[in-house]
């Protein structure tokens, strides 16, 4: 995807470029000036992509940690299931939803998660990392036939997004591994490492943040006292002079007479 990405932008910025030439040898002298636009806007567009990357790296470390909290083991297992959930064409919300609804069903034992007839608790009784599990839930759903009953499996164990989850569902537990290891390949996969950097800096934002918001306060208190007697000064001054210009108006109406039909 950011190989993609890149591709697009250098076809815009050679696109770009070239189409700035032609406008400045059209423009004789001026077309000295068609290398330094073409090279600003190159810029323009490694620096958007830069920011762009930025943020597709947080997010996306971001949505693994989340994953992994729901459902445990690595964070990388976390990530894999999150590029196999993408290219299921289910979002983020979408499956982290499900999978603490099917956390909910196997955690409580009920009908509907025996009637996955699964082992998916260990030999302690505790139920098993959900990344062990949901490979075999979905061969379960792979391996029925389409139609109301599946549907409403799908429905009693992952909710209301249960019909949204079963093109991830549908591809069976060799269809997740192969898009787990796509992701790997695609250089999409988020390890511990990432994503603890990626708190880190949220953390100092939100230092910063508060840093900044501190030294507005610092300075409001500063100027508060200043701005309240800008504001008692002009109040004791000017609201007495409406006041009496408003009751000189209601005493004198007569005599605005002469004013009044000067507009009519």
């Amino acid at each position: 995807m950011a190989n993609s990405n890149l591709l697009l932008t250098i076809l815009a910025v050679d696109k770009a470029s070239g189409t700035l030439s032609k406008i400045g040898s059209k423009m004789g002298g001026l077309s000295k000036l068609a290398g330094p636009l073409a090279g600003a806007f190159s810029a323009a567009a490694v620096v958007k992509f830069g920011k762009d990357s930025i943020a597709s790296f947080e997010n996306t470390a971001k949505s693994a940690g989340n994953l992994q909290r729901q459902i445990g083991g690595s964070v990388e297992d976390a990530s894999r299931l999150g590029h196999a959930f993408r290219m299921s064409g289910v979002d983020a919300n979408t499956a982290g939803v499900g999978m603490r609804n099917l956390s909910k069903h196997l955690a409580s034992n009920d009908k509907a998660a025996k009637s996955l007839g699964i082992a998916f608790r260990d030999t302690e009784g505790k139920v098993k990392p959900m990344n062990e599990l949901l490979p075999k839930v979905a061969d379960k759903f792979k391996n029925m036939p389409n139609g109301a009953e599946k549907t409403a499996l799908a429905m009693k164990l992952f909710g209301r997004n249960g019909l949204s989850m079963l093109p991830f569902l549908n591809k069976g537990a060799a269809g997740i591994k192969a898009l787990a290891a796509e992701s790997d390949k695609m250089g999409t996969t988020i390890g511990g490492k990432e994503l603890e950097a990626v708190k880190n800096i949220t953390i100092q934002k939100r230092k910063m943040g508060e840093a900044v918001k501190g030294l507005q306060i610092t300075i409001g208190k500063a100027l508060y006292p200043i701005i309240t007697k800008i504001t008692e000064y002009f109040t004791s001054r000017f609201i007495p002079a409406f006041e009496n210009a408003v009751k000189w108006i209601k005493e004198n109406k007569d005599k605005l007479l002469p004013l009044q039909k000067a507009f009519e």
